[in-house]
């Protein structure tokens, strides 16, 4: 039994490959020696139909927008029931406003804890049962709040349904690496990403007019809804794509099949599933704490997210005090932020994936942050356009311009750091790094605004008097961080660190397979089988010197270069003319 060789599913250059090696290496001896005992499973060639990347177009483009939605529903969720907080107040007999705001912010702190456990569950086991097993857990939980009947109830629904929420919005783009070349994958994102967008923007919108007419709860049930007909949908057109995955369940079936124990997928690994497990669940920490660029571009992220929920928070205090909206009227001041993040959405899918070609073939992940660089300062112009405007009780549609600047700017932050994650650890890893990015994202978007009062920020927004200075603060603090262009001294030592841990890890593999391939020679020694004389005309010469293509492709699998075939080649001509000379001599 033979298994082709020629893979289908190139993984990029990425930083994953050097962390990967520094959490979890194996000695090299060892895994060499089992690589030689093995018949390696791949894809059969590289136009094999099973290999996600050669799916039909819209196929592939399935399993992003279900992704989308999934993420719409999640975030919906997490907005759409800030209007009615203050009825659920009501009810409960709630009068703490921290427990108030603790109600709408718990979701977000689900979205946090879920991921380190979700997103490196989906490498392990595929991203088909994490996305199935986390709607369904999702949409039980999303019912428990609709039916609560007392705050303690209503509090741990919550937080378990933004849990199970979590899963989509990090395994969403793990997907996205699985089925998309890096080089189109600016639009594949950006579809994937209206979901998550949009919901924070429309929740309150829809949640607003809900809860006024029909009641708070109605707002779970409408939630249920949509979950609901999407979770049926996907299970007729959600399919597996995670590589590693597939070409397991492919060995495991050829071992069922021809009794051969010795199949292996390319991608196994030379551990126990209690091994593989813990590695990870231990993964996204382990890129927080030992990858600088990831840390700090989630940090980023995260206080552009928090700025963002700020906002959010202070929207009803200023459109129904201020403007004297009513409370489904003051949720279209969302629009601003809405339509601002469309609009950037629309611009960073037309240009992301051409200004990544125009760096060449071979275009670094740093290239997709450059543009980030170009646009956060429409971030700090958005904040302060926003609290003067509210301060000088201008008409209402000139702060909410401000919050659209503000929104074309806060997608410009978050996508490219999302898109270079997934660039940059690929397939492997790229759940786990949009894991620890989303980790630290939503918990600064839980508690920034508990906390603010301590920065002074939410005198900013509930005494409309003392706009500005409170704004000022924000926007200077916004300010020095972009004056600070972190991302590029750290792109730069992270792109030499990964190239010199890319060519280290590619004179240890050469070396080992060197010597791997010398003691095979050693131990065939000068012994030419009958079979094989026969099969290459009966010549002891013509079978040394002649290749089949089954010893092609072993030769290609064990990564042997140009050089080692030259010496090898040469080896066996020796051979070959050592033999024809003794057998001369006999003669």
């Amino acid at each position: 039994m033979t298994a082709d060789l020629e893979s289908a599913h190139e993984k990029p250059a990425t930083s994953e490959d050097g962390l990967h090696d520094q959490q979890c290496s194996e000695p090299d001896q060892t895994a060499v020696e089992q690589e030689t005992k093995n018949i390696v499973v791949d894809w059969d060639g590289p136009d094999d139909p099973q290999n996600p990347r050669n799916w039909p177009a819209w196929k592939r483009m399935t399993q992003v927008v279900l992704g989308s939605l999934f993420l719409l529903t999640a975030n919906l969720a997490a907005t759409m029931f800030a209007p009615g907080a203050a009825a659920l107040a009501k009810e409960f007999h709630i009068t703490s406003s921290a427990i108030t705001s603790l109600t709408v912010s718990i979701y977000l702190c689900g979205f946090a804890i879920g991921p380190m456990v979700i997103a490196p569950l989906s490498e392990l086991y595929g991203r088909l049962v994490i996305y199935h097993v986390c709607n369904v857990i999702y949409i039980g939980f999303i019912i428990g709040c609709a039916l609560a009947k007392n705050t303690g109830m209503f509090l741990v629904f919550r937080f378990l349904a933004g849990c199970a929420s979590s899963g989509p919005l990090t395994v969403g783009g793990g997907t996205v690496a699985d089925v998309v070349p890096p080089a189109q994958r600016g639009r594949a994102m950006s579809l994937l990403f209206v979901g998550p967008l949009l919901g924070p923007v429309l929740g309150p919108i829809i949640g607003g007019f809900v809860s006024q007419s029909i009641g708070w709860r109605w707002t779970f049930w409408i939630i249920t809804i949509l979950a609901g007909v999407t979770f049926t949908v996907s299970i007729f057109f959600l399919r597996e794509t995670n590589a590693a995955v597939l070409l397991g369940w492919k060995a495991a079936r050829l071992r069922k099949e021809t009794g051969n124990t010795t199949l292996v997928s390319k991608m196994e690994r030379n551990l126990t599933s209690r091994q593989l497990f813990v590695h990870a669940i231990a993964r996204p920490t382990k890129l927080l704490i030992l990858s600088p660029i990831v840390l700090l571009l989630s940090l980023l992220c995260a206080f552009v997210f928090g700025l963002l929920f700020i906002l959010f928070t202070s929207f009803p205090t200023v459109f129904e005090e201020q403007y004297h909206f009513s409370a489904g009227i003051s949720g279209l001041s969302y629009l601003g932020v809405g339509i601002g993040m469309a609009v950037s959405l629309g611009a960073f899918a037309a240009v992301s994936d051409k200004l990544q070609k125009a760096l060449g073939d071979s275009p670094k992940p740093e290239g997709r942050l450059k543009p980030m660089m170009w646009v956060m300062p429409a971030v700090p112009v958005g904040i302060f356009w926003y609290g003067w405007a509210a301060e000088k009780q201008a008409h209402w549609i000139v702060p909410i311009i401000g919050t659209s600047f503000f929104g074309f700017g806060c997608l410009w932050v978050l996508m490219p750091s999302q898109l270079y994650m997934v660039d940059a650890f690929g397939p492997e890893a790229a759940a786990s790094a949009l894991a620890a990015n989303t980790i630290l994202r939503c918990l600064f978007a839980a508690f920034i605004p508990l906390a603010a009062p301590s920065l002074g920020i939410m005198d900013l927004f509930y005494h409309l008097q003392r706009f500005s200075p409170g704004d000022c603060r924000l926007g200077e603090e916004k300010w020095s961080s972009d004056q600070a262009d972190l991302p590029t001294p750290l792109t730069k030592a992270d792109t030499n660190r990964r190239d010199e841990q890319q060519k280290a890890e590619t004179v240890r593999k050469a070396a080992g397979r060197r010597k791997a391939e010398e003691e095979r020679l050693a131990k065939e020694g000068s012994t030419v089988t009958e079979t094989k004389m026969k099969r290459r005309g009966g010549s002891a010469l013509g079978a040394l010197l002649v290749t089949t293509p089954q010893e092609m492709r072993e030769e290609e699998a064990r990564g042997l270069t140009l050089e080692t075939r030259m010496r090898l080649e040469r080896e066996r001509r020796a051979r070959a003319d050592f033999l024809l000379f003794h057998s001369m001599h006999n003669n």
